[in-house]
């Protein structure tokens, strides 16, 4: 899929459209194609994260800045490589190696009001990197997840922290990226 690579991009594909349909139906046409600027970033470090050593220390930051206003953004899909320690004395268990995103509406919000949701575990005693992707989105079913999108605008911070607990669990992480898709043009 092509994205816009600015704003600009967006706003003279609605200009073309309004010289063949009705202005207010330009917003939803632009939404359905997924037209969107995006912003995106990512980083590529092998690093592990051990219990009581730096599990929970941020991986990957991306902030909303001067892209958006209220209830613009429309996707996150945040993409992570990542694999725990390779063994484990009982799979069944589950894996205690996962990723949570952190969000925070401004840069100065005070911790204590950060909202945190798991993204995933890794899959369980297998030494090989996977790569997963998690989207959230401003239609989705879940009210949570719908609301969170909503929610986010010029000055949002969103942040991926590795996480391993108990002795035995190390979570390898590869690369890990946030790409945060906005509308541009809106409703009058």
């Amino acid at each position: 899929m092509r994205y816009p690579k600015t704003p600009h991009d967006v706003y003279h594909v609605a200009f073309l459209l309004r010289q063949v349909t009705l202005p207010d139906l330009i917003p939803e046409i632009l939404d359905l194609a997924e037209y969107w600027p995006k912003l995106s970033r990512s980083r590529q470090d092998q690093i592990t994260y051990r219990e009581n050593h730096n599990a929970g220390n941020r991986y990957v930051v991306a902030g909303v800045a001067g892209m958006t206003g209220p209830r613009m953004v429309r996707k996150i899909v945040f993409s992570v490589t990542s694999h725990d320690q390779g063994w484990c004395g009982d799979a069944s268990a589950g894996s205690w190696t996962w990723f949570e995103a952190q969000v925070q509406l401004s840069y100065n919000q005070v911790p204590s009001e950060f909202t945190r949701i798991e993204l995933f575990r890794n899959v369980t005693a297998d030494r090989n990197y996977k790569t997963h992707e998690i989207t959230w989105s401003y239609d989705a079913e879940d009210d949570e997840e719908r609301n969170l999108v909503l929610s986010l605008q010029s000055g949002s911070v969103i942040l991926v922290h590795p996480w391993a607990r108990f002795g035995g669990w190390v979570n390898h992480v590869s690369s890990a990226s946030i790409e945060i898709y906005a509308a541009a043009v809106h409703k009058l």
